[in-house]
């Protein structure tokens, strides 16, 4: 659509309502962009869970705080008591006779029992077309921990997160890395 300008790259930290504009700001409070309109398209800047990965306060409370709403304390109100089941994800790729493997398995979605470590594996890929070769296949397969095991590593995010890219979120690699090393070696023992 013409009149909606897309910027990727730029942590919002800071909201404000003036005269039924919004003004967007980053890190520093400077003003990145303005709009008539605000459409969120997750609770992440709205949920008190903001505090304890960025700091602060999530910027649509605060812009809330300054500038009053009903219907939108409302909904801050509600969004506050949704809860969350973190897990760890580990994503990665194959192709050609790997992927076969992965993919000749009999299952899509594995539902893992038992694991302290694992909750599920997930395997997508494949190719639609029916003359190519077993070296064309590919898959993509996902990983994901155990809500407690997630719980327990609190505090850990991906080198190439978006909250390390782009908000600058320190975590410990070599912690990151024992923790994928985990999660591999219990898919491994399954």
């Amino acid at each position: 659509i013409p009149s909606i300008e897309t910027k990727y790259g730029t942590m919002i930290r800071g909201l404000a309502s003036n005269d039924g504009t919004w003004e967007l700001k980053d890190k520093t409070d400077t003003i990145v962009g303005t709009s008539d309109w605000l459409i969120i398209a997750g609770s992440g800047i709205a949920h008190p869970r903001w505090s304890a990965t960025f700091g602060g306060e999530p910027p649509l409370i605060e812009a809330e705080k300054y500038n009053p709403d009903p219907k939108l304390k409302e909904a801050l109100d509600a969004i506050a008591t949704q809860q969350v089941s973190p897990v760890l994800t580990i994503f990665f790729s194959f192709s050609g006779p790997i992927a076969r493997q992965w993919l000749s398995l009999d299952y899509s979605v594995l539902d893992v029992k038992g694991s302290s470590v694992l909750s599920r594996v997930m395997v997508q890929g494949g190719n639609t077309d029916v003359e190519c070769s077993a070296d064309e296949e590919w898959c993509s397969v996902v990983v994901h921990s155990t809500e407690g095991f997630a719980l327990n590593n609190q505090g850990v995010y991906g080198k190439s997160s978006s909250a390390a890219r782009v908000a600058g979120v320190a975590s410990n690699a070599s912690l990151e890395d024992s923790l994928i090393q985990k999660m591999i070696t219990a898919l491994t023992d399954m």
